[in-house]
């Protein structure tokens, strides 16, 4: 029921994190849960496969669920052990970890955020837009919805130098599109990306299908270096459904009254064409 968090798991299914079907918003979510997720948030997830043979953890054995994301989070530096050489896989995410775990995918330093942990952390996140649609208690357990609100809060943000995340994410990657369609007909085939960017649209090939609920969102597509589409995650503009009332030169009124200027200078596109 909640469009933000369906929004959420929608990027993330986009990236291939859910490629085996299996999610619910509201599962408790794992430690090594979690390592896929932030994996895919970090524009890794397809690098994992090299990492499956490592034995990192006493806990985490090669081979084991999830055991190649936890490796490869953890040699990045973004998700680490319980310091003891375990790592508890199986254990609940709590709300701290995963915060931390977002800051530091931001690029943000220890010394940057604060000597006090979690609360300088959970203040940082408050202050640049983390805890967007979320309440955060720093020892409760965080479901697979909350914390895919919370990376995609961190993808759809900058990073600690002011950069775009999600612009560095992928190879290449387009800003300010507008996915017009996630199935179009071109001559890459019957299932191509559609987007409108810079004044023009263009088809993309899907490495990994995007979900429909990303249709009509405006964004950064992400681009693998072959050029097909390996993402696409949407930025804070609003998207309105509305029934128009009536229309004139400078904007329209929808059947409940509310009114919407509209620029001379505003793109319109209509099923799927500009």
């Amino acid at each position: 029921s909640d469009t933000d968090t369906e929004l959420a798991m929608a990027v993330f299914e986009g990236l291939g994190a859910f490629e085996d079907g299996t999610m619910s918003s509201s599962d408790a979510m794992t430690r090594g849960e979690f390592a896929r997720l932030l994996a895919y948030a970090l524009g890794k997830g397809d690098e994992a496969g090299s990492y499956s043979r490592r034995t990192m953890y006493t806990d985490v054995p090669a081979g084991s669920d999830n055991a190649s994301y936890i490796n490869l989070v953890s040699s990045e530096g973004v998700l680490t052990g319980n310091g003891d050489g375990t790592f508890s896989p199986d254990d609940g995410i709590t709300c701290a970890a995963a915060v931390t775990a977002a800051i530091h995918m931001l690029g943000y330093t220890s010394a940057e955020v604060g000597t006090v942990w979690p609360d300088d952390y959970i203040d940082l996140a408050n202050e640049i837009g983390l805890s967007d649609g979320l309440t955060l208690s720093s020892n409760s357990t965080m479901t697979m919805g909350q914390a895919a609100r919370l990376l995609f809060n961190a993808m759809r943000g900058d990073t600690a130098s002011g950069v775009s995340y999600a612009s560095q994410m992928s190879d290449r990657s387009v800003s300010n599109a507008i996915l017009l369609s996630n199935s179009a007909t071109s001559d890459l085939g019957y299932n191509s990306v559609k987007v409108y960017a810079n004044g023009s649209s263009t088809y993309y090939s899907q490495s990994v299908s995007l979900p429909g609920e990303l249709v009509g969102t405006s964004g950064t597509l992400l681009l693998n270096s072959s050029g097909s589409v390996c993402g696409f995650v949407p930025d804070a503009a609003s998207v309105v459904q509305v029934k128009v009332k009536s229309v004139t030169g400078s904007g329209l009124t929808t059947d409940g009254g509310s009114t919407y200027p509209i620029s001379s200078s505003a793109s319109v596109v209509y099923r799927a064409e500009r």
